[in-house]
């Protein structure tokens, strides 16, 4: 069983991750940590001095999983069409085999009084950004992407279509394909700005 392999950190991270998607940030405790790991509260103070770690642990898993897609990308020197759907099918399958994990986005009431998370949330969505706006701006000088649409703003159509559609599909309970959805929506807005879709572009992955 996975939870053989993970440490004790990790399973704390991600019993957090459960609550939170269940109870939401009032009902995300220690005592109900230390219930459902079958430990005491001291226990879990071994390895985080607050809840506010804890949620900072969580925001980790995010800065994690973009890293990996980033440095996939960059590793195989992926052109602007093969990264933008490796960037969308990579996101979309773990969050559709991982949903509890999308909570943390869409929870507002987390940020409202922590300026640093809100802060980390802010770096992450920053780096998002910046990532997709380098892909673009590079699939438009190569020729790959229409220059009808500022780059910027054609990287931000993008984000905002992928990330709408998570908050969608988590609200009506995940009951779609996310990956399908998704493309289906991106593939819309470039085909009708004259780009061509990203869908059925094939990977290598060396």
């Amino acid at each position: 069983m996975l939870d053989n392999y993970l440490n004790r950190r990790e399973k704390i991270t991600i019993t957090a991750i459960q609550i939170l998607d269940e109870k939401g940030i009032q009902g995300l405790t220690t005592r109900e940590i230390a219930k459902r790991q079958q430990i005491t509260e001291p226990a879990i103070y071994r390895h985080f001095k607050s809840k506010h770690e804890i949620i900072l642990s969580i925001i980790e898993q995010y800065k994690i999983f973009d890293e990996l897609i980033e440095n996939t990308i960059r590793e195989n020197e992926m052109d602007a069409r093969s990264a933008i759907h490796y960037y969308i099918d990579a996101l979309t399958k773990y969050y559709d085999s991982y949903p509890e994990i999308t909570t943390l986005m869409f929870s507002m009431d987390v940020y409202h009084y922590d300026d640093k998370l809100r802060e980390e949330m802010r770096i992450i969505s920053n780096s998002r950004q910046q990532l997709m706006t380098e892909i673009v701006l590079r699939g438009q000088k190569d020729g790959e992407l229409t220059k009808d649409i500022e780059g910027v703003k054609l990287a931000q159509i993008v984000l905002d279509i992928l990330w709408g559609t998570i908050k969608r599909w988590k609200s009506e309970g995940c009951s779609e394909n996310l990956t399908e959805t998704a493309f289906e929506k991106i593939n819309w807005i470039l085909q009708t700005n004259g780009i061509g879709g990203v869908h059925e572009k094939s990977i290598d992955r060396g």
